[in-house]
């Protein structure tokens, strides 16, 4: 058997040493500070939720039959670049913000991570505002928050006609956060629906949207809501 014993000098000892020390103490305390923004943003618990769906989306959607490919893309993190806004439609996870005053101290963090700007505070007068409809739902206020007096509610947030290949385009949004997971499958039928009625042979829904016309599609699923 060969000789698998490994030659070690008091300086390569003392940088091991180091390294173990720097693992069990200041980088421990960096995952368990990342472990603790996860699970504030449901990132880990709630994922089982977004495998679910994903699985319940290839059973009710797989192999259909329709005018040309339509890919789905999910992540379980509103923070995941654009991977599923590259899709014909898109479901990522994100987190409706509410603000508990009584627990505020209003220090203004918030509004600076905020990446749409739509949390003001006003230190001075004990004040804040915050603008739903600017929202994109990353949650970064709720991970951010000093006094935990950001919380949240867990949600889907769609995207509809992205591409990435010969054409790039960015899926859009323009339905606010969905809750009921059951709504998300009403919303998916619609669309399936609508370029099943109206795509040409071998185009791309984006494409289909563009030639029809997005306010028209865009009526149709708001209908479901």
């Amino acid at each position: 058997m060969a000789d698998k014993s490994v030659m070690l000098t008091a300086d390569g000892l003392k940088k091991l040493q180091e390294k173990l020390n720097y693992l069990k103490g200041e980088r421990r305390k960096e995952v368990a500070e990342r472990l603790k923004a996860a699970i504030a943003l449901g990132d880990l618990s709630e994922n089982s939720e977004y495998d679910d769906a994903k699985n319940e989306f290839d059973r009710r959607y797989g192999g259909k039959e329709l005018p040309h490919k339509f890919k789905f893309g999910f992540t379980g993190c509103h923070n995941n670049c654009l991977k599923a806004e590259e899709n014909d439609l898109g479901v990522k996870r994100g987190v409706l913000p509410k603000w508990e005053a009584a627990s505020g101290m209003y220090c203004g963090v918030c509004e600076a991570v905020c990446p749409e700007k739509a949390i003001r505070v006003d230190k001075e007068k004990k004040a804040l505002a915050f603008d739903q409809e600017s929202c994109v739902y990353c949650g970064k206020c709720i991970k951010s928050c000093p006094t935990d007096a950001w919380t949240g509610e867990n949600g889907f947030v769609i995207s509809f006609g992205g591409l990435y290949g010969n054409r790039i385009a960015i899926g859009r949004h323009f339905l606010p956060i969905v809750f009921d997971e059951a709504k998300v499958y009403e919303i998916v039928d619609v669309t399936l629906k609508f370029f099943e009625e109206n795509a040409k042979p071998s185009e791309r829904f984006a494409n289909c949207l563009d030639r029809v016309g997005w306010d028209v599609f865009e009526k149709r699923v708001e209908e479901v809501l």
